[in-house]
């Protein structure tokens, strides 16, 4: 499928997450008790509502990743043992909609940084997805969220 991808500026959202770091080929077997380990916590709070958005953020480490995953939420929470306060930042970003099996999702990034490339942009090594349809959906839809890294002006 072909990715559609937009610059759109992104509003920074509050966030519950769990923090971990693994292999990449790690991440699937992590992720789904995260959202477990997470969801617990904030089903009580009321906080899991229908604007709650799971989403995992990523920022390479080394030749691991470091994952923060979870929900957004409306305010800051207190957190309670792995289950942390965290945000999403705000600013411009290039976005797109995968359709597909996540198996998949490298396609998408890979139109992104074409993307980059072509229109002379820089992307931040920090990047998120939303998951925007449950795993078992057919297809399943993942937003990808790359920030932009903003060049220094000379002076």
């Amino acid at each position: 499928m072909q990715n559609t991808i937009e610059r759109q500026t992104v509003a920074p959202e509050h966030t519950a997450v769990v923090a971990f770091t693994c292999g990449f080929n790690e991440i699937a077997a992590h992720i789904g008790p995260v959202f477990g380990e997470v969801m617990a916590y904030l089903g009580p709070l009321g906080a899991i509502d229908g604007t709650a958005r799971a989403f995992a953020c990523y920022r390479p480490a080394g030749e691991q990743v470091h994952v923060e995953a979870g929900f957004t939420v409306h305010a800051p929470i207190a957190g309670q043992g792995r289950v942390q306060p965290g945000e999403l930042p705000g600013g411009e970003a290039i976005v797109t909609i995968h359709e597909g099996p996540y198996n998949t999702v490298e396609h998408a990034y890979a139109a992104m940084q074409e993307w980059l490339t072509a229109n002379g942009e820089t992307g931040s090594e920090t990047m998120w997805e939303y998951y925007l349809t449950p795993p078992d959906a057919t297809p399943p839809r993942t937003m990808i969220v790359w920030p932009l890294v903003r060049a220094a002006v000379p002076a």
